[in-house]
């Protein structure tokens, strides 16, 4: 999957491709964000409406269930593991350890990483050029 390809919505969502090490970790890190950001807001609704707190709470647990699971079938993939240790996450403290062990594991074939990190330097680059060729053309004006 290309770089480009790769949106939020893709990394959480999508059960296709692979994840990096880096990519893995943004959607870990969204993903807990979501999980906070939800109950902050059903913390707030509460005293106002319970029932919506309460459904917000579902939703959002549903949500980070989902793309959880997503993401860490992605990595697993990417580190050549087979699909069913996925239910090491669900073991109670063992789960937030392989969940972030999960960041620190190398792929089975670094090519994979290597050509993802080739790819941003290269698209960082012609970022720099761009930028480069517009400061040329104000200089010259």
């Amino acid at each position: 999957m290309n770089f480009l390809e790769l949106t939020l919505s893709n990394i959480l969502f999508s059960y296709k491709g692979e994840l990096v090490r880096r990519q893995y970790a943004l959607g870990v890190l969204v993903n807990y964000l979501i999980v906070f950001a939800g109950f902050v807001a059903a913390g707030y609704l509460n005293p106002i409406n319970r029932y919506a707190s309460i459904a917000i709470m579902i939703f959002v647990v549903i949500l980070s269930t989902y793309s959880v699971t997503v993401i860490m079938l992605k990595r697993l993939r990417n580190i050549g593991a087979k699909w069913f240790w996925i239910f090491l996450a669900i073991v109670p403290y063992v789960g937030f350890i392989f969940i972030f062990a999960l960041m620190f594991i190398k792929p089975k074939d670094t090519s994979k990483e290597d050509a993802h990190r080739r790819e941003v330097e290269k698209i960082v680059e012609e970022g720099m050029a761009e930028e480069e060729k517009c400061d040329v053309a104000a200089i010259n004006k």
